[in-house]
């Protein structure tokens, strides 16, 4: 019995995936397809779509098709509708069962924010939605969002890390703060960046790569307190945030995908025993008054600065929360219900 999954990212940065098919592998034999270098390691292939931008995904669909087709697998995985013509075509070829994983919204994206492409996008989420086997999401919002197009039963998995991965703890440093992720628009890393400028007393550690770089390296000019890393391979994120306070996502909602979003980054500053700053959204809201191991705040910098002093303020408060459910929301806590899932098809 094969699985198979293919998602349109890197595999080695995505910390979902990566623990699904781990997961998965103790009860069947797992493949995957990602995005990136030319090469095989072990069971994992890449596939190199070029700079081609309006040709990327026809091209990207049919070499992850090629691939499927020379795996044979008895379940096809995939994640978001940026990969699900290759499983519904997969589907009609060897009526083999498809799972959808929707991390997001892909037709509320800001990227699809044009009429025409959003509508495409609207079109393949719907056929998507009804012509899969099964569907897994990231949480309630997304699972009410699905619940609008199907009645089809939804498995939640939120993202929450392996406690292999982040199971350790922070030193106390109630002054250093860190954003890890994508460098982006939407994610009020610019109001970030300023703030910092304003607040001396404090240290931002930025880890990620993304289009903002350049432009957050230009804002914080020659800034002593601003420090700039690239991307760092899950296995090895922790040892660049065991010296860091509070961790900040600041998603802004500009569009319905980041209004109902729950990054697993706040996941893994729980586990680090790391409070939080999070805008001011529904999940990332529900999150804070569940857990009082964060605040949200208006994302601006002001909002952000007030953010700031009190955590900075009662910063022990905050730690203890932190440090009283890091062992909640790891993934090894919600892997019977993928496994659950699975079964199904065996």
């Amino acid at each position: 019995m094969k699985l198979l999954y293919i998602v349109y990212s890197n595999i080695n940065y995505d910390q979902r995936v990566q623990q699904e098919l781990n997961s998965i592998s103790k009860i069947v034999d797992t493949f995957s397809i990602s995005i990136g270098d030319s090469g095989i390691e072990d069971k994992n292939l890449f596939i190199n779509t070029g700079k081609i931008g309006f040709l990327k995904f026809p091209i990207a669909w049919a070499l992850f098709l090629l691939k499927t087709i020379q795996i044979k697998p008895d379940i096809l995985m995939f994640a978001d509708i940026n990969t699900a013509p290759v499983a519904i075509f997969y589907k009609i070829l060897f009526s083999k069962p498809i799972i959808f994983d929707m991390h997001e919204i892909g037709s509320e994206m800001e990227a699809n924010s044009n009429y025409f492409k959003k509508l495409i996008w609207k079109i393949l989420e719907f056929i998507t939605i009804r012509y899969s086997d099964h569907i897994i999401t990231i949480n309630s919002s997304l699972m009410g969002y699905l619940h609008k197009y199907s009645d089809r039963e939804v498995t939640v998995l939120f993202n929450y890390p392996s406690n292999r991965l982040f199971n350790r703890n922070t030193t106390h440093r109630r002054k250093n703060f860190v954003y890890i992720g994508n460098l982006s628009s939407g994610r009020g890393l610019e109001h970030l960046v300023r703030t910092f400028l304003l607040k001396q007393d404090a240290n931002l550690k930025i880890i990620g790569n993304g289009k903002l770089k350049n432009t957050l390296r230009k804002i914080a000019d020659s800034a002593l307190n601003i420090e700039f890393y690239d991307t760092v391979p899950l296995e090895h994120l922790t040892q660049y945030l065991l010296k860091e306070g509070t961790g900040f996502i600041l998603t802004e909602s500009t569009c319905l995908n980041h209004y109902y979003s729950l990054p697993n980054k706040v996941f893994q500053y729980l586990q680090l025993g790391m409070p939080f700053i999070a805008s001011d959204l529904p999940e990332l809201k529900a999150l804070v008054e569940s857990t009082g191991a964060g605040v949200t705040v208006k994302v601006s910098e002001e909002g952000i600065k007030s953010g700031m002093d009190e955590i900075m303020k009662h910063y022990k408060k905050y730690r203890k929360a932190a440090m009283n459910i890091k062992y909640k929301y790891v993934w090894e806590n919600q892997e019977s219900l993928l496994l659950d899932v699975i079964k199904r098809f065996i």
